[in-house]
């Protein structure tokens, strides 16, 4: 039985760029330096940036951790670093052409870096806070989501240093925005999540109650997509995907275990995916594939329904924690790896991130 069930796995799995077979992935750990970091992958796929999250040390500032490291995904050697920021960075982001890359940094400072040595080419003063970014194709427009108590979504332009645009739910007066915010609804919307369209003509972003917004930046319009029940922030959702075309959102649901497929111009989902445990979950580039990793297993499926997903065992280890949601996992544009980090280890700074072929 075990061996007819593997066959049609694999018939299944024809169609996709890389042919995965479970029993044959290759896990190989790449050692890295940290309690708890983010990961960003480059736009050419060759270089792993790291940057530590300051939750786990609560904002208490020890320099070693500090520097942005950028990481050789080949040999795992460290290929340069940004240094000079004060204060942890919350996100960092590659330009398309991967020569330079942004951070944010919670003390309210954007940073622009030379990639090919680590120079510091700009420092943008911002809003102290956490935040995530993207840059659009033109390679020097900043999609920066700051998602402090209210959800804002900037158009920063790193060559000017200035904000070209603010995007966020507003209200009629400010009295009704303050009953918003204070009246016991659990707070104003504000954002945990975002992604922006191949052309970078529109960003969907989901908020802490799970309500998930399309914003259009030409017109500046938005549009409520997907309407949360809940009046209290649960953080089921913390982030999704545009299909390669831009006509659907794929996300992940904590509060039924399933990965739904949003269509945007009808608003109604056509595909649910279950997802047990998920603490994190991705799409491929091309949009054939998700996968999502639980606490011992990464877990590769197509994006259709019906489709039975291969498991991929993380190595055992008595330090390493997948803890999330700062957890990273991402395909490869061509399939054929995933790459995943962002793991905790409270006991020491040695850590790493995992390059599965697959």
């Amino acid at each position: 039985m075990l061996r007819k069930r593997l066959i049609s796995i694999l018939i299944a799995l024809l169609a996709l760029t890389s042919t995965i077979h479970a029993q044959d992935a290759e896990i190989k750990s790449i050692p890295a330096f940290g309690q708890m970091f983010g990961v960003t992958l480059s736009p050419d796929e060759q270089t792993i940036a790291i940057f530590e999250n300051a939750v786990i040390h609560n904002d208490e500032i020890i320099d070693d951790y500090l520097p942005i490291r950028l990481i050789n995904v080949a040999d795992g050697s460290e290929k340069t670093t940004f240094t000079g920021a004060t204060d942890y960075a919350a996100d960092v982001a590659f330009t398309p052409d991967g020569t330079k890359a942004a951070s944010y940094h919670n003390n309210g400072y954007i940073y622009l870096w030379n990639t090919a040595d680590g120079s510091t080419i700009k420092q943008i003063g911002a809003i102290p806070g956490n935040a995530m970014l993207d840059f659009l194709p033109d390679g020097k427009t900043l999609a920066v989501v700051h998602n402090g108590s209210i959800g804002q979504l900037l158009l920063w332009d790193t060559d000017s240093g200035y904000i070209q645009a603010i995007f966020m739910q507003r209200s009629e007066s400010f009295g009704e925005w303050k009953e918003i915010q204070f009246g016991g609804t659990g707070g104003a919307e504000y954002y945990v999540g975002f992604d922006i369209n191949a052309d970078g003509s529109q960003a969907a972003v989901v908020t802490g109650r799970g309500n998930i917004w399309l914003w259009d930046f030409a017109s500046g319009e938005s549009r409520l997509l997907r309407q949360s029940v809940d009046d209290l922030p649960r953080f089921d959702i913390r982030n999704l995907y545009f299909s390669p075309d831009g006509d659907s959102l794929i996300y992940f649901d904590g509060k039924d275990d399933a990965i739904h497929v949003l269509e945007i111009e009808s608003g109604s989902e056509s595909l649910m995916i279950p997802a047990e445990e998920a603490r994190q979950f991705t799409m491929s580039p091309d949009g054939t594939m998700v996968a999502w990793i639980t606490e011992t297993t990464i877990f590769i499926t197509q994006l259709t329904a019906d489709s039975t997903p291969i498991e991929i065992e993380l190595p055992e280890s008595d330090e390493i924690r997948v803890i999330g949601p700062q957890l990273y996992l991402a395909f490869t544009s061509d399939n054929s790896q995933l790459i995943s980090g962002g793991f905790g280890n409270t006991n020491s700074d040695d850590n790493l991130f995992y390059i599965i072929t697959l």
